[in-house]
């Protein structure tokens, strides 16, 4: 089949070239060209969003004036597993563990109780970002999905996501260090704050304590135990210990409930309602 042959879209009537066909791997051409195929796909998209949007409303899981939130949300959720299925660009060898981006989301919705501030606010953030995305017109306000340790090349999973406008998405996506900080004084916890940067941690720890760390001084203590600085300690934990702690507890919470009985000489555990 020649090139400059022509074929008549069905969509648009218009007579087009073979090359602005798609192919099926059979060699046959599809019946519409590739640019009504696209504003189909495009159309397709949309509608699903919507209808997630509104899904996720009749569900109870957010409030009607959210709707139009949980659309957006929705599309970055597929964006970030068809990137990961395929492998597109950066996102080659990176895990996503969910395949439906309707799940995805209903675990953005509901899973806000892990103790992980950027996962449990990421709703809010999310919502916040796209106000100011609609505020100012500004493509680099978009709210996308990122995760937290992307130069680490871990994937995306519950507590490892956070909401990044798309400037900062792109330009410092790769800087974030997800830690958390528990102040404390004379043995009695003090305050407890959650951070995505240290650069943040360091300018908090600076204003409640009234004395100076350097950037170092944090980064090189996560996850080392309880530091002494002046009439202060301190901890610094890191998203693993977070999600281990959070884990563990989790585990021991369901084995207080757990009931051991005897079964035709068997010994079996039992979840307690």
């Amino acid at each position: 089949m020649s090139k400059n042959e022509l074929k008549i879209c069905i969509k648009c009537n218009r007579s087009k070239t073979v090359a602005e066909f798609y192919v099926y791997p059979n060699g046959s051409l599809y019946k519409v060209c590739k640019e009504c195929h696209k504003a189909r796909v495009k159309a397709n998209s949309e509608k699903e969003a919507i209808e997630a949007g509104h899904r996720a409303y009749k569900e109870g899981l957010i409030k009607y004036e959210e709707i139009e939130d949980a659309i957006d949300l929705y599309k970055s959720c597929r964006s970030r597993i068809h990137s990961c299925k395929y492998g597109i660009g950066i996102y080659q060898n990176v895990d996503c563990a969910w395949d439906d981006p309707y799940e995805f989301m209903k675990d953005i919705l509901t899973k806000r109780n892990t103790g992980i501030s950027f996962w449990d606010n990421l709703w809010d953030v999310w919502k916040e970002q796209r106000r100011i995305y609609l505020i100012t017109g500004d493509e680099n306000e978009k709210p996308e999905l990122d995760r937290v340790f992307a130069h680490l090349g871990i994937g995306y999973q519950v507590g490892t996501v956070q909401c990044l406008s798309d400037w900062l998405n792109r330009e410092d996506g790769k800087k974030v260090t997800p830690i958390r900080i528990r102040l404390y004084k004379e043995n009695e916890l003090v305050n407890e704050r959650h951070f995505a940067y240290i650069d943040k941690a360091k300018k908090w720890l600076e204003s409640e304590t009234n004395h100076k760390y350097s950037w170092k001084k944090i980064k090189n203590n996560i996850d080392r135990g309880r530091i002494s600085f002046h009439e202060f300690e301190f901890e610094i934990h890191s998203l693993d210990y977070i999600m281990r702690e959070y884990r563990r507890e989790l585990v021991f919470s369901k084995l207080s409930k757990c009931r051991l009985r005897k079964n035709d000489k068997r010994l079996k555990f039992r979840w307690s309602a």
